[in-house]
């Protein structure tokens, strides 16, 4: 499959649609959680690892940084796998400490206001939004936050009203549960200091953009929350390679943009987190290891998968 997961066209709205799937931690989209239907999913997307000098299997398995009743069943060979490995990786470590490093990361250090930096005409749209998510919400909550921390507010804040654990942390408590040795694969700063990369007009085109892709955007998050349910990469890769076009947006400034931002937060780190797992499998290849990232990182022909190919490791999809 080609990938569908690098800079295309309208970078930023690209972001926005995978972000559910493995862009940012705590990324998600509650609206779509329902208690329907308790079935796991369909396939997992999950990957045996072998060869390489390994002496135990281990696995990749791509997660969704979000929870509904079906995501949180893991599938049967995914808890098959989980419940052997030995050791347990996230993209980052889930202690409490690292939210809170998480969230001063998030903080302005320009002596300005968030208002002051976006103006008025986008204060007001962005204390709409808010209002749509919670009656009462006011936006000077934001205004001590970066301004790309303000668009990543606004969509993973429905998820934090809901209560609701995204699957990573799920897991994550699981392994801990179970005497697992748990690890991060990636510090707090390398995932969230990733959309530092963007200057302040960067910042604000992504804002802008945020909410214009939260007032259309459901369809195209409801098929690929499907199509994760579903483990269906094609489709999954096809619905990734659409959200690159998705609103055609040919201003030179927001494909710069977009490109910077995907290369930050999907190319650089895939290949930084293969060269860990790479690392841990050498100096570790007697047990087994559970890699738990977004499936997002799992797709396409820069992934960690296809870096791990490279390195010798054979990768197979579990179940075939």
């Amino acid at each position: 499959m080609q990938s569908n997961i690098h800079p295309g066209p309208s970078g930023i709205r690209q972001i926005l649609s995978g972000l559910a799937l493995g862009i940012a931690t705590w990324a998600a989209a509650a609206a779509f959680a329902t208690a329907a239907d308790p079935a796991p999913p369909d396939k997992p997307f999950l990957w045996r690892v072998e060869g390489n000098g390994i002496e135990k299997p281990s696995h990749l398995f791509g997660t969704i940084h979000l929870s509904n009743d079906r995501i949180r069943q893991l599938h049967p060979a995914a808890e098959q796998a989980f419940d052997a490995a030995d050791a347990f990786h996230a993209e980052v470590t889930m202690e409490p400490a690292a939210q809170m490093a998480a969230a001063a990361l998030m903080m302005r250090r320009d002596n300005r206001t968030l208002s002051d930096s976006i103006g008025p005409e986008l204060t007001e749209a962005l204390a709409d939004r808010l209002a749509e998510i919670q009656p009462g919400l006011d936006i000077a909550i934001l205004q001590p936050m970066k301004t790309w921390a303000a668009a990543m507010i606004v969509v993973m804040l429905p998820h934090q009203l809901e209560g609701r654990e995204a699957l990573d942390q799920i897991l994550w408590n699981r392994a801990q549960a179970a005497g697992k040795t748990v690890h991060g694969l990636e510090e707090i700063a390398d995932q969230i200091g990733a959309f530092d990369v963007l200057d302040e007009d960067q910042q604000v085109l992504f804002l802008r953009e945020t909410l214009a892709t939260l007032e259309d955007g459901d369809d195209m998050m409801r098929q690929l929350i499907a199509a994760y349910e579903a483990g269906d990469e094609q489709t999954l890769g096809d619905l990734l390679t659409e959200s690159m076009t998705f609103g055609e947006n040919e201003d030179p400034a927001v494909i710069e943009a977009g490109e910077k931002l995907i290369k930050a937060l999907i190319a650089d780190r895939d290949t930084a987190m293969a060269a860990k797992i790479h690392e841990i499998l050498r100096e570790d290849p007697a047990r087994s290891h559970f890699f738990a990232v977004g499936a997002a990182h799992y797709l396409g022909d820069e992934s960690i998968r296809k870096h791990l190919e490279d390195k010798g490791y054979t990768i197979t999809r579990v179940p075939e």
